[in-house]
């Protein structure tokens, strides 16, 4: 075991740029501190013996080990392994579960798959396990949960990593391994398991990404050079869905009568991607006049509240593997709501898991800052709304909706009485110090639903049907309800007083409404 504080050119130079150690096995990590500070005896890998008390030097153990995630209950763990008489020589969660496949390697003497099932039973958290047992010799074993890993195979050559790009120039074919599943790899050849310890079977994915697109490509950073790259990320994701000029879906598997039952919409994410649901947010709910909440991912994941089982949960991630992200998507899976992805990463465990997924086509991201992500998915969002006739209708029905409120709730004083005139006025004229004067109120009322009778009609006409009397009636109903609904807001914020006259005049103005749209189609249908 070889271990280095700092950077990746310690260890290099430590190890004679590897050729200091022998083998054609190993295995390697780079730790982010989260147990202990950064030393060399906190770093990977951890062993399951002491090794001179420092875990680097000549191996001691029956195990080692590497693991990037985080074990939740390392500390019960440990509790119970000091009992076994196991000593400790870091300050590391990863140490703690290296010697708990080490505790049920001993203790059963049935090899690694039952070694790693009852370890994986056992550790709550996240990881992405990586092992070596000194009995086999060749082998390396993976375990999964929650973290991100990827096998690649290549010319009786096998690799482990946590993403694509760090595995990519040797080899575009990789294997996605599951959550809660373990493998075994020898030079080749992978051999996945499951918690029972039997064996399944996966197919390899290829990647249509190019080695290039993981390297600098002469620019000074990935930031820089990820940022120049926006425009073709853009132009790629949105020419993933555009066919003839149209937005084409089927490759999300998601139809427009879908669209239309969701009654509601969550967007569920983590840092910049919640920054994109922020955003489109206002893009949806302006074009698509659906009721839109953004979540950060651990609140929706930990918090109680009520969701609507008739909504959509669209979960936005990067990576496809946050942990937080991933964990909401299973939640909501759990209570029966359909959930789409939008990931950049094809294969990452949001989108395997993801009733339905849109790829943004981004392309690897390197830096920690995202670019490309965030741009291709804010254009995914508006490209996507934008497109729909029927959300183009909505758009316009919320904006008629919206100056009809801004018309008869906004801009009001405050009544001591709103019922004082229940009634209203009926008559077209009035009586002022003795003379009649035309009012317009009445003719406003009138005026007000015709456009909003039409275009409620005009946006819903699939579910209404045709014929003079189906429309007539059914604008009515809708303009009375509209109607209703404004005075009962009147009288409750006291912005208005509730009168009988309004709610007739609504009505009446929203059946001439329908009469109008029925005679504008059949104008149409002429023509």
């Amino acid at each position: 075991v070889v271990k280095a504080k700092g950077r990746l050119s310690n260890l290099i130079e430590k190890t004679d740029a590897g050729n200091a150690l022998k083998g054609t096995c190993g295995i390697g990590h780079t730790r982010w501190a989260t147990h202990g500070e950064p030393s060399q005896t906190n770093a990977h890998p951890h062993v399951s013996g002491n090794c001179s008390c420092s875990g680097s030097g000549a191996v001691e153990s029956e195990v080692v080990g590497v693991h990037n995630g985080i074990i939740e209950n390392y500390t019960e763990l440990k509790e119970k392994l000091l009992k076994h008489g196991y000593t400790f020589y870091s300050q590391t969660d990863t140490e703690v579960v290296i010697k708990l496949v080490d505790y049920y390697y001993k203790k059963y003497n049935l090899g690694p798959i039952d070694a790693i099932a009852k370890t994986m039973v056992r550790v709550r958290g996240s990881y992405a396990l990586e092992l070596m047992f000194r009995d086999y010799p060749g082998e390396i074993w993976v375990a999964r949960k929650d973290s991100p890993m990827i096998i690649g195979i290549a010319d009786g050559e096998t690799y482990v990593a946590s993403d694509v790009p760090a595995i990519l120039k040797y080899t575009r074919n990789v294997y996605y391994i599951g959550n809660l599943e373990f493998a075994k790899l020898t030079p080749g050849e992978a051999h996945f398991y499951n918690l029972d310890g039997d064996e399944i079977e996966k197919q390899t994915t290829e990647i249509k990404w190019d080695a290039e697109a993981a390297e600098k490509g002469g620019f000074e950073h990935f930031m820089m050079k990820e940022i120049h790259e926006q425009p073709k990320a853009v132009q790629d994701t949105l020419n993933s869905v555009i066919k003839n000029g149209t937005i084409d879906l089927s490759s999300v598997e998601i139809t427009e009568d879908e669209i239309k039952n969701f009654e509601q919409i969550y967007i569920v994410a983590c840092g910049s991607a919640w920054h994109v649901g922020m955003a489109a947010q206002y893009v949806l709910e302006d074009i698509a006049d659906i009721p839109v909440r953004v979540e950060l991912a651990s609140e929706f994941r930990y918090r109680k509240m009520p969701v609507n089982q008739k909504a959509l949960v669209i979960v936005v991630s990067q990576s496809g593997e946050t942990a937080d992200t991933l964990a909401a998507l299973r939640l909501a899976k759990e209570k029966g709501i359909t959930t789409l992805a939008v990931v950049n990463v094809v294969g990452s465990s949001i989108a395997r898991e993801a009733d339905k997924v849109f790829y943004t086509l981004a392309g690897p991201e390197i830096s920690v800052a995202t670019t490309k992500g965030w741009k291709s998915a804010i254009v995914t969002w508006y490209q996507k709304f934008k497109e729909s006739v029927f959300f183009r209708k909505l758009f316009l029905l919320a904006f008629v909706t919206s100056m009809i409120l801004f018309r008869t709730l906004l801009n009001r004083n405050l009544w001591m009485n709103p019922l004082s005139d229940v009634m209203g006025g009926w008559g077209i004229w009035e009586t002022v110090n003795g003379e009649q004067k035309l009012t317009t109120e009445c003719i406003e009322n009138v005026i007000m639903m015709v456009p909003f009778s039409a275009v409620v009609i005009w946006t819903f006409e699939e579910k209404i049907g045709n014929g003079w009397k189906k429309v007539l009636w059914q604008s009515g109903k809708m303009a009375f309800i509209f109607s209703i609904s404004i005075e009962i807001l009147q009288l409750l914020l006291r912005l208005g007083t509730f009168q009988l006259s309004d709610i007739f005049y609504n009505t009446l103005g929203g059946m001439i409404g329908g009469l109008m749209y029925c005679a504008v189609m059949k104008t149409r249908k002429r023509l």
